[in-house]
């Protein structure tokens, strides 16, 4: 099993004022993540290249806590590329992780605000925990591979979840560290969801398994 996962986040407009990052479309058109440069200092800003569209000039950008722009690498008819620490309070807590990182796609448009993650698995579930404590109203996705000895096997995102809780939570470990309900409990599921979860998982696998093994 791969050691590191895949976490998309995707916020619609209605719950923009939910993250710091909306406050960047008063300025700029599109906020484009290229790749993260660093991750420094106490105050946990992530410092990273970004893509931004913008109508005015960037001398006349207002700084907000989601963006401290650092350096112009380029800027030329209103698309621009530029080194930003990322200050708002979501960015702050992935930081102090230091095991995950942003990837792309990584953007904020009138559309939406995309947050593609990679890292430990443990810190991607971290990263889960703290926009659930946020209450981030958004799409969660997680990538994750179940590379056994059988092909891959596809497992509904919401599933695949639950399974990747329900290991780190030492479920099917011997003896058992956790029981259904406090992986319920983490996932704010009802205990019957996660039974029907684990139930469904598991089946797959075993069948995945058994036929592999006949052939």
């Amino acid at each position: 099993m791969s050691a590191l996962r895949n976490l998309s986040v995707r916020i619609r407009p209605e719950n923009f004022s939910q993250i710091d990052a909306a406050k960047l479309l008063e300025f700029f058109d599109l906020v484009e993540f290229i790749s993260m440069e660093q991750i420094w200092g106490k105050d946990q800003r992530i410092r990273a290249i970004l893509h931004v569209n913008h109508t005015l000039p960037l001398s006349k950008y207002q700084e907000v806590p989601a963006l401290q722009i650092i350096e112009i690498l380029k800027e030329v008819d209103g698309s621009s590329i530029i080194i930003g620490d990322l200050g708002g309070s979501f960015a702050k807590k992935l930081a102090s992780l230091g095991g995950v990182w942003f990837t792309q796609p990584s953007e904020v448009t009138p559309e939406h605000i995309l947050i593609t993650l990679r890292g430990l698995k443990s810190e991607v579930l971290d990263t889960f925990r703290i926009l659930r404590d946020m209450s981030v109203t958004s799409e969660i996705r997680m990538f994750e591979e179940f590379n056994t000895d059988t092909d891959a096997i596809s497992l509904a995102e919401k599933r695949s979840l639950v399974i990747e809780t329900a290991l780190n939570l030492g479920y099917y470990e011997f003896p058992r560290k956790c029981t259904q309900r406090d992986i319920a409990k983490e996932l704010n599921l009802k205990q019957s969801t996660i039974s029907e979860h684990l139930q469904k998982a598991e089946s797959l696998i075993i069948h995945s398994w058994s036929s592999k093994k006949s052939n």
